[in-house]
């Protein structure tokens, strides 16, 4: 549908923005401050519960959209922020914690950490051709990892960036906790403009609804 889910304060809410108002789904079962988002190909909202207090029982929870069940998922990530699914499938999340940014393997449920050394990494977002893009929170800046190499493509402009979101154009959103706003990089310019300045109070995770 194109709709915008965004979560804060232990809550999840939708954004229509045909018509610019904003509902809450979730309002129960996370911790006070939920992360990143990710919609996996079955319609399902994949939630990183960053602030509970065991990590051993909810890490990462998952939302059936169209039942309104909330379980969880993942467990044993500690402070898990960032989510996204790759061409395979499978999930990548970050740890704020940590510094590090793991692969949960969906089929086998093991977990391997190709980057490390960040700055409290936050968000993540894979573009169209597969690059994983990383909401670097520390450092105010918006990494690219390509499967090798990590680089740094925003360097300012943004207020402690949390989350990430490419749209169907391309474009990638980024939610500014700081800042209370969205902002959105065209990747194609390479500019940066904030569409989203009021209404919010410290977002955190963003995702469209595909």
């Amino acid at each position: 549908s194109g709709n915008l889910w965004v979560t804060e304060g232990g809550t999840v809410s939708e954004w229509d923005p045909s018509t610019s108002t904003l509902t809450t789904r979730i309002t129960s079962g996370l911790s006070p401050i939920p992360g990143d988002l990710a919609f996996d190909t079955a319609g399902n909202l994949w939630i990183a519960d960053r602030g509970t207090k065991h990590p051993d029982v909810q890490s990462v929870a998952k939302y059936d959209v169209t039942t309104s069940v909330l379980s969880p998922a993942v467990t044993g990530i500690a402070i898990p922020y960032g989510l996204a699914f790759d061409r395979t499938g499978n999930l990548w999340i970050s740890s704020l914690y940590s510094g590090t940014v793991s692969r949960w393997d969906v089929a086998t449920s093991t977990l391997t950490t190709p980057i490390s050394g960040l700055d409290r990494p936050g968000g993540l977002a894979f573009d169209a051709s597969g690059n994983l893009w990383i909401a670097e929170s520390g450092n105010n800046q918006v990494l690219r990892y390509d499967g090798v190499t990590t680089t740094a493509e925003i360097t300012s402009g943004l207020s402690t960036p949390a989350d990430l979101a490419f749209d169907a154009s391309g474009n990638l959103w980024i939610s500014n906790f700081s800042a209370d706003s969205v902002s959105m990089w065209n990747v194609t310019m390479h500019t940066l403009t904030t569409p989203i300045t009021a209404g919010l109070a410290g977002p955190t995770g963003l995702a469209f609804q595909p």
